[in-house]
């Protein structure tokens, strides 16, 4: 298979990310190779510097037969297979995938960039700061990437200052170009591409030399010696002359040790670089030593730490908080012995486990929690592979929400120590919504420093005003439990705002806020819709997160029972909205507003009728029973019930007057005048609160002789006397407030009927009826 044909077939499996070549921007060349140019590079979709790697010479990469473009080509698919098989570790330069420049059709190498160089370049500006721990601890990381390397069976072979990257202070081995697995035999040829000062002796003694893991060792020692001069090895006197170089090491010329360095160490790279292979230590050795030495660092670096990244300032004095494991790196990035190996077949496992646990963080912040879902359950899921997800995580600055996630890993001691004072740099460099809020909980409850409530609010304010939700909500949980005064105000809108959003924790507050009338006026309507639409997002609270509402918890009534006592009190304050439009009809006439308030209850129907039902005291009970019957209002349509309920109830006024109207229309009954005039006639007179309806009704079956007349009565005698009791009646029930009599007495004074004809009583009625604007009922 043709080199080229290997790269699409692993990109095609997903072996390798492909990414598109428009996603890097600003490329600007930092180095250049034997085999290739390194461009710096915007990364849009990751917005992070990465370092893009051009093999040269490889436009023409199926023309086989041009040898050195083949060479080339090679040793840059080489180079991908072992930098897929090292994967990721945070002390080797990570490899993020390939990409295709599509003028050149040259392939580019996706790296991680180093801000701050190789550590040539980087003990040139540096190392007059650079105190013993520090060289110790850079000491400790390249062995920790070679003893990585070495644990896969990879040996580097071109070890040297200028393939060591520095980024935020790490180190990282890199150029893997001359990488080989030890399975794969060859010669070495390792005078011809290395640095003549790194390479062990044995390289100019036998041509046929096959470098080995002691080869990697002997270029350690000369690293470990070179780290404290600060300068290359052999560069005061033999510089640029690599034939004599190689003569004099051969010969067993070696640098000599810089004063004042600790013996142990000297002992230790002159082991290293000792002329025989079998007398060097194992990367493993090496690795330790160097940990033991890093743990015996004077007591006088421990009397006041100092951390500095991208200059945030930390100063800590409090010793009891800090352990010394974490002065390796200012941030706490890992000791490369944290990082487990993640193989190949589990590589996709931890990715998705990763990206759960981030979605998750991010989904936490945005609807709180719930019976199903909490962020803790899916810390918890993944707890057997943390030590990996952690190394995923700090080694793919590109992860949504990076800064944050490997503070809360710090915080939560997932995959890693506690520590809360690394947490909280973490949460500071993140300079995000999600970092505000983080460090505004750390100063709410005194996580790794003092508390402090006013830059806790500060910072939760920050992030809320960016629409973080759960800031909002912790913002507005400070505001409820304020103890110096009150400011449920706040706390209403703020709770309000996040359950708008979707926060379910904040829907329950905002619940309780309108049923208790904290923060704004008593609302059991939206009280009950808060609580319904918590219970329906499965909301739960009990992951409360210090909101000084534990104890509150274990009294909290169900929100099952909270909805159902508060519907049956909205139910019966709907039901005394109804009896009171009815006797608001029966007062005034306005028919329009009964009929409307039935519609407007018409989907809580059956509830109100059963509420009714199960109050039988309620004043008025049988007449809106018998109503709801006549109407179809929660129950079926039944006139028949309805006109027993109102005949049967004699001693109730409105039922006397409904069952009038029931003989009038004959509904539910045969229609009889005479017997709806009676009635009619016994809701006016058995009482001594004046029916303004039954008035009206009644004037109307004088008008029209409904149910009155008698024999042997005259017309003319009949017509005079029912027209003068009409007018009367009109008259007491439009002066009683009843509306459709104010027409009707108007018509009277106006025609002459019953009364003088009078003109200015006419139109003072007509405009009072005109003034109330109500449409007249229909006559029964």
């Amino acid at each position: 298979m043709m080199s080229s044909e290997w790269i699409d077939k692993k990109i095609r499996e997903e072996d390798i990310n492909s990414f598109e070549y428009d996603e890097f921007i600003n490329l600007e060349k930092v180095g250049e190779g034997a085999f290739g140019i390194v461009n710096r590079a915007d990364w849009k979709s990751g917005k992070i510097k990465i370092a893009l790697k051009i093999l040269t010479n490889n436009s023409a990469i199926n023309e086989i037969n041009n040898e050195n473009r083949k060479s080339n080509m090679e040793k840059f698919i080489k180079e991908l297979k072992i930098l897929r098989k090292v994967g990721f570790h945070p002390n080797i330069n990570q490899f993020y995938g390939i990409t295709k420049d599509p003028k050149s059709n040259n392939y580019v190498m996706v790296l991680q960039y180093a801000n701050q160089g190789n550590l040539r370049e980087y003990l040139k500006i540096n190392f007059k700061s650079l105190q013993w721990n520090d060289k110790i601890r850079m000491a400790s990381e390249i062995a920790c990437g070679l003893k990585y390397l070495h644990s896969t069976k990879i040996i580097h072979r071109d070890l040297h200052a200028k393939n060591i990257l520095v980024h935020n202070s790490t180190l990282m081995i890199a150029d893997l170009g001359l990488a080989k697995e030890l399975t794969v035999e060859g010669s070495s040829n390792s005078v011809v591409y290395g640095m003549p000062a790194y390479v062990e002796p044995q390289c100019y003694k036998y041509s046929d030399y096959v470098r080995d893991e002691k080869s990697d060792i002997y270029s350690l020692g000369v690293l470990l010696w070179e780290l404290t001069s600060g300068y290359p090895p052999f560069s005061r006197n033999l510089a640029h002359r690599d034939t004599a170089l190689a003569y004099k090491i051969a010969n067993g010329h070696r640098e000599e040790p810089i004063i004042n360095t600790p013996k142990v160490y000297v002992n230790l790279y002159q082991r290293c670089w000792d002329d025989d292979p079998n007398l060097r230590p194992s990367v493993n050795e090496v690795f330790h030593i160097l940990e033991e030495q890093y743990n015996t660092i004077p007591k006088i670096l421990e009397d006041v730490i100092k951390i500095d990244n991208d200059k945030n300032n930390l100063v800590l004095n409090d010793q009891n908080n800090l352990k010394l494991s974490h002065l390796r790196n200012p941030l706490g990035e890992p000791p490369s012995f944290f990082t487990p190996r993640i193989y190949e077949n589990e590589r996709e496992s931890i990715i998705n486990a990763t990206t759960e646990i981030v979605n998750a963080y991010l989904k936490r912040n945005k609807i709180g929690w719930t019976k199903e879902f909490s962020f803790p359950k899916i810390l918890e899921k993944h707890k057997s592979n943390a030590e990996k997800i952690f190394g995923n995580l700090i080694n793919n600055q590109t992860i949504r929400q990076y800064e944050v996630m490997v503070g809360y890993f710090y915080e939560d001691g997932f995959g890693i120590n506690k520590n809360e004072i690394v947490a909280f740099e973490w949460y500071k460099k993140a300079k995000n919504l999600n970092g505000n809020f983080e460090l505004g909980y750390c100063y709410n409850y005194g996580y790794s420093i003092k508390k402090n409530l006013k830059e806790a609010l500060k910072l939760y304010k920050q992030a809320s005003d960016e629409g973080l939700n759960i800031a909002t909500y912790f913002l507005a949980a400070n505001y409820e439990f304020d103890n110096e005064g009150n400011k449920f105000n706040e706390a209403f809108k703020l709770y309000k705002k996040s359950a708008e959003k979707g926060f379910i924790p904040s829907q329950y507050k905002l619940a309780t806020f309108y049923e208790q009338g904290k923060g704004t006026q008593q609302n059991k309507i939206e009280a009950l819709k808060w609580y319904k639409l918590f219970l329906e997002n499965d909301g739960v609270y009990s992951a409360t997160y210090n909101i000084k509402d534990g104890e509150l918890e274990k009294n909290l009534p169900s929100i099952r029972s909270i909805i159902n006592d508060i519907e049956r009190e909205i139910t019966h304050n709907d039901l005394d909205e109804i009896i009171k439009a009815y006797l608001t009809y029966n007062k005034t006439g306005d028919n329009h507003s009964f009929s409307k308030v039935l519609e407007n209850y018409e989907s809580k129907s059956r509830e109100i009728f059963k509420c009714l039902n199960s109050n039988q005291t309620i004043r008025n009970y049988e007449a809106m029973v018998g109503k709801f019957y006549e109407k179809g209002f929660g129950t079926d349509k039944n006139i028949n019930k309805a006109f027993k309920y109102y005949e049967t109830n004699k001693n109730n006024l409105n039922c006397t007057f409904e069952a009038g109207c029931c003989y009038y229309n004959g509904y539910g009954v045969v229609k009889n005048y005479d017997k709806a005039f009676e009635f009619f006639q016994r809701a006016v007179n058995d009482s001594k609160e004046e029916l303004n309806i039954a008035l009206y009704h009644l004037a109307s079956c004088y008008k029209s002789d409904d149910g009155i007349r008698k024999k042997n009565e005259t017309n003319q005698q009949l017509l005079r006397i029912h027209q003068v009791k009409a007018f009367e009646l009109y008259k007491k029930s439009a002066e009683n407030g009843f509306i459709p009599s104010q027409h009707e007495l108007a018509e009277c004074y106006k025609n002459g009927i019953g009364t003088q004809k009078n003109n200015e009583e006419a139109l003072k009625w007509g405009k009072k009826h005109k003034e109330n604007q109500i449409n007249l009922p229909k006559e029964s």
